[in-house]
Parts: structure tokens; sequence; C-alpha cells
């Protein structure tokens, strides 16, 4: 964060990973500069600093990952402010801190708004024989938003009376200022979204992110219906074609970041419904794929491992057949492609490397031992074209004499 001292001219106050720095326009012999103390934490644990507040008369009120909050004055902590027995005034990461009139307000990743009295800050002091560097406040009065909400930014509607507060976990709620009549306005993915499928049977799109979660939404009505939440991110998402589950509903298929495949049915009024669940890889799934015939499902990882499913009478009944490594070295496999016939597949490896796998169809391998197995394919060597030669370029002619062709001698 970057903030102009409202109070004082000329200075900055800037903070962020592991710091807080201090920043005063000087008059040097090369005209004005900006220059930079970086903020001592002294007794205090190094931490980082995401929001903070300046007071009228220069020190500086910032929150910190622990939770505690700090007052900073002549770039280094003055004092530590805590609950009673030295509790942190928010569980975890504070990312709002802002003075408005005589009250402070903070906001952190306990999903709390906690008010605090500005007097009681701005004359904690610590006294010459203290043994700690605390001070006990309390809150003048408190907001829990949600128990699953992760605050991470706020912003103040004065005509509305309410703030509007974003969710770390992927929401917009609006907040009265008394605290009564929380409501969530918006919900969505909180980070990359990695995939989105739509249903080839009605107006419903699935989508599955980097933040666990896979959500179900009408697409017509323009709405989210349904969400799950798993412990690690999506990598992966397609949705199941007819011939692998010809059923009215719809199922997709998700890879995770762990290596775990999950098939899901999904279901408008109901939601997701886990059908099956299994761990292919040690790392994440960055591809996967069902034979056009329905049969199969072939899963690709980070780990370099090519994985085949075959189903038997339905999703829920997949069957693991069995692996095998396209690359020498186990180079990660970064896309896989059926033939039209179901017969053959390509493989391509981050190594640059094409393989071509005959299906394993309906054969049955021995592994009580290893799911590892033999596959019979074939490498692709692809070479790039010879660039053409050059075509001579045309000499310029000899310019005739002009005695030449005047006469024809010289």
């Amino acid at each position: 964060d970057v903030v102009f001292s409202p109070y004082q001219s000329g200075e900055i106050v800037t903070c962020g990973t592991g710091h807080i720095r201090f920043w005063k326009m000087a008059n040097t012999f090369t005209g004005m500069k900006l220059q930079g103390a970086l903020g001592k934490f002294g007794r205090v644990d190094l931490s980082d600093v995401c929001a903070f507040a300046e007071f009228p008369d220069g020190k500086v009120l910032s929150g910190s990952k622990s939770g505690q909050l700090l007052v900073w004055d002549g770039g280094q902590t003055k004092l530590m402010l805590s609950r009673q027995g030295g509790a942190p005034c928010h569980d975890g990461n504070i990312e709002v801190c802002y003075l408005e009139g005589n009250e402070f307000f903070t906001a952190g990743e306990d999903g709390w708004i906690r008010v605090w009295d500005f007097d009681t800050f701005d004359q904690a002091d610590l006294s010459d024989d203290a043994t700690e560097l605390y001070i006990e406040v309390e809150p003048l009065r408190e907001i829990k938003v949600g128990d699953d909400v992760s605050i991470m930014g706020m912003a103040k509607r004065e005509g509305a009376g309410d703030w509007v507060v974003q969710c770390a976990k992927g929401g917009l709620y609006k907040v009265p200022f008394h605290g009564q009549g929380t409501s969530k306005l918006l919900s969505f993915h909180a980070g990359p979204v990695i995939g989105i499928v739509t249903s080839p049977r009605a107006p419903l799109a699935v989508t599955a992110g980097s933040d666990g979660t896979v959500r179900l939404y009408d697409y017509l009505q323009r709405r989210e219906l349904h969400q799950s939440v798993f412990n690690k991110a999506a990598s992966k998402l397609i949705w199941v074609p007819k011939e692998a589950e010809p059923s009215v509903g719809g199922s997709v298929a998700v890879g995770f970041s762990d290596g775990v495949l999950r098939l899901l049915s999904v279901n408008r009024e109901s939601g997701f419904k886990l059908l099956a669940a299994t761990k292919p890889h040690s790392g994440k799934i960055n591809d996967m794929e069902f034979s056009p015939d329905g049969k199969q499902l072939v899963t690709a990882g980070q780990d370099g491992v090519l994985f085949f499913f075959r189903f038997v009478g339905s999703l829920s009944h997949i069957k693991p057949v069995g692996f095998v490594y396209p690359t020498e070295n186990h180079h990660a496999i970064n896309s896989v492609s059926w033939s039209h016939d179901s017969k053959k597949l390509l493989v391509a490896s981050h190594d640059g490397s094409v393989m071509e796998y005959i299906s394993p169809g309906g054969t049955e391998y021995d592994v009580s031992k290893s799911f590892e197995i033999e596959l019979e394919g074939k490498p692709y060597v692809f070479q790039r074209p010879a660039d053409a030669a050059p075509e001579p370029e045309d000499e310029p002619e000899a310019e005739a004499d002009e005695e030449e062709i005047k006469d024809g001698t010289e």
C-alpha cells in the first residue's frame, strides 16, 4: 500500500512484505528527492504490513500478520496494542486500517470489523518500568461479517449507511454500520478460473478455480446456483460426454493440483454429487480426455504419468487400467488427444516430444504389484523445414561508356 500523508506535506508511507517505510521530500544539491527510512520493528517480530493509518501528529498505526496493532513513532515501533491478556486485536492478518473522526476502523482475515477509540490509541504510552511492550485495549464495538469470511478490503457508502466488504474467499458483502442485516451481494472465485464448461442439455455452466471451488451457474438467469469446496486448487475441468454418461443430468470430471481426480454429477436443484474419486498422480493433473466412444478416460500429470481408466456400467464404477511414462526422464505431460476411433492416443510432453500409443482397450493387465504397464507406442520426430535458399540478386548491368555508346570505340 502507499498513501500520501493527509497531515504532513511532502511525506508518504508505504508498506508491504516484511516492511513499512516512511518517506520525506528532501532538498538536495541536485534538487528535490524522495528519501525513505525503513521502519524498525525492534522487539516486535518482523511482519508483513498490509494496512496502516496516520495520526494527525505524524505517528502511524499499522496492522501486522499476527493480528496485533503497532504504533510507530520516528520510524520505529513505539508500542503494541493488544486485547486483554496480550491477545491479538484480530486473529490473523489485519487487511484494513483507517481513521475517521475520533475512531479507528480495522478489519482482518478473521472476518471481524472492529472500531477503536482514537484518544486511547493517541495517549497510549509505556511506563518506564514496563516489562511488556503492549498496552491492553478493547474495541468500542465490533461486527462479525460471517463465519467463513476473510476480509481483504472494504469501502464505505455514505448515503447507504453501510460498507461493501470484499472477501478473500470470493464474495462481496453489504454490512450496515450498526451490524444488523449483513447480506451477500456477489459470489465468485477467489483467484484464477482454470476452466469453464457448458451443459449440452441445459443452460448451465460449471467453473473450477484455483481457490478449490467448483461452481454451477444458470447463464440465462446470470446467477450462481451451487458450489462445492475442496481443499486443493482445481487444475483441469471437462464435461463428461454423453457417450460416457447418457443420463439426463450430466457430469463433470475435475482434476486437482494434488493429483486427485473427482467425478461429479451435476443437478440444477441439488448441485454436485460425488460419484467417484481417485488419485492417479503425485502432482497436478494437467490434462484429461474421454475417448470418443466414452469407454475410457486418460489423465496426464505434472509427474510425467499417463494414466488410463475404463468404466464398468457407470461413472461411479471407474476402474484403473494402468499407467506409462511417455518420456524416460518423466517430463510433465502437457496435452493428450484421442483418435476418432478411440484406438490411438497422442501425447505431448513438456520436453517437446510427442508419442502415439495404442489404446489398452479392454485388455486386462497384471497390476497386482504395480499399475505400470507396457503399451505399444511410437515417437514422432518433427523436423523443421529447411529454409529456402535466398535467390541470387541480379547484378546491376555495367553502365556503358559514353564514348562507346557514341561510336563503339574507346
